[in-house]
């Protein structure tokens, strides 16, 4: 009688787990930088991301799609997000909950009206990508919702929203990544190559399409890479395996390092299949959207609007090259309580020495950096070069070691 009702027990948590799933979530998971953070960095530089995961559709006999394994593939790229990018808020809308007119409230009204200029944004899906014929030849792509049929595209989404959706957005950096094979993409093709480019270039503006493979290939999907062999690679090359000495992950190098990821796992698991992940530009920008390895600075995520890019968000002080080589902003942190005199010679209520005065940078224009350089805010009334940059191996491309300054 106890084994019965222990089985009995077992098989509705069963069945309850399944409806919770096939409802879905729609959720907000936030990270709290708790409030030394918040000090520093001033509310600048914020990341959002908005991650809609559909595998359970109406059955192809009822005019609709094949339900995928892919179930796991939003709550890796969450996890992925806040716990390895420092994303700042990451918004789930899964299965039954992800409906055209919450889409649209979503990418409408709740982030434009939050992401502000010096923010970055992700847009994520997971589920199937179909192409339609339209007149003059072109092809126009779709993204299916769980109650989608076939030819009906009015209450699927379309490319042309996603276009819609990323002209709203006033963010400096704003991504989507469409984990499904389709055509009739949005954007315009960018170059294949991996390009080694300086923090500051990449921190330019950039709007970027990624999508996993084109309309006549298939996604694959295997227990070995807890769902779509895309999302698992492209979370494996933006962690750090595209650029293992780097802080910083550019996009460019991802796409590279998935492709050759996928063919290699495909090839593995013995598929025949493939996949030719795809790399478009949204609007013609000089940057391009990173990611952060765990450890790195995040102070390198924040960007000084109306700066064409540069890193720092924050009030700061021009420490110029003494040789007048060139100068360069170098933007400091903003003290606790701005108290600090600018005609003092110390200030014994600022900073105290050795206190990290700037986000770490890379050299531009002179062979080295200035030693010193006044700074007010510091108990000192100064700062210095150091050469010690938390998280900076790697981060900068070509001839030089990554530098910050410090409260002398």
């Amino acid at each position: 009688m106890a084994d019965w009702l222990i089985r009995q027990a077992l098989h509705v948590l069963m069945l309850f787990a399944a409806c919770v799933q096939a409802q879905g979530i729609d959720r907000e998971y936030s990270r709290d930088r708790g409030a030394l953070a918040r000090l520093i960095d001033g509310g600048t530089g914020r990341s959002y991301a908005l991650l809609i995961g559909i595998s359970q559709y109406i059955d192809i006999a009822n005019d609709g799609f094949a339900s995928l394994a892919t179930t796991k593939d939003v709550e890796r790229m969450r996890t992925f997000l806040l716990d390895t990018s420092a994303f700042d808020a990451v918004h789930v809308l899964s299965e039954e909950r992800a409906t055209k007119a919450r889409i649209e409230e979503l990418m409408v009204d709740t982030f434009p009206g939050r992401v502000r200029r010096n923010d970055r944004f992700v847009f994520y899906w997971s589920g199937h990508g179909i192409a339609r014929e339209v007149g003059g030849g072109n092809v126009v792509g779709y993204l299916p919702l769980r109650n989608s049929r076939r030819q009906q595209y009015h209450g699927m989404v379309s490319m042309d929203d996603i276009e819609r959706w990323n002209r709203l957005l006033s963010a400096h950096q704003a991504l989507f990544i469409i984990d499904a094979c389709m055509s009739g993409l949005a954007g315009t093709q960018t170059k294949s190559d991996a390009r080694s480019l300086s923090l500051d270039q990449l921190a330019k503006p950039a709007r970027h399409l990624f999508v996993a493979g084109t309309a006549t290939e298939l996604s694959i999907v295997g227990d070995r890479w807890n769902g779509s062999l895309f999302t698992h690679a492209f979370i494996r090359g933006a962690s750090g395996d595209a650029a293992p000495s780097a802080a910083v992950i550019s996009l460019s190098h991802i796409l590279s390092y998935v492709r050759d990821h996928v063919a290699s796992e495909a090839s593995r698991a013995g598929w025949r299949r493939t996949l030719s992940p795809q790399l478009r530009q949204l609007v013609q920008s000089d940057g391009e959207f990173f990611f952060l390895r765990a450890g790195a600075p995040r102070q390198l995520l924040e960007f000084a609007p109306g700066a064409g890019g540069a890193v720092g968000g924050t009030k700061g002080t021009d420490y110029a090259d003494p040789g007048g080589i060139s100068s360069r902003r170098i933007n400091a942190l903003p003290p606790i309580e701005d108290r600090a005199d600018p005609g003092a010679v110390g200030n014994p209520t600022g900073f105290p020495s050795g206190r990290q005065m700037s986000a770490c940078q890379c050299p531009q224009g002179w062979a080295k950096p200035p030693d010193s350089a006044p700074e007010p805010r510091c108990q000192s009334g100064a700062v210095r070069l150091t050469y010690d940059c938390t998280g900076g191996t790697g981060m900068c491309s070509a001839g030089g070691s990554p530098f910050a300054y410090v409260c002398q």
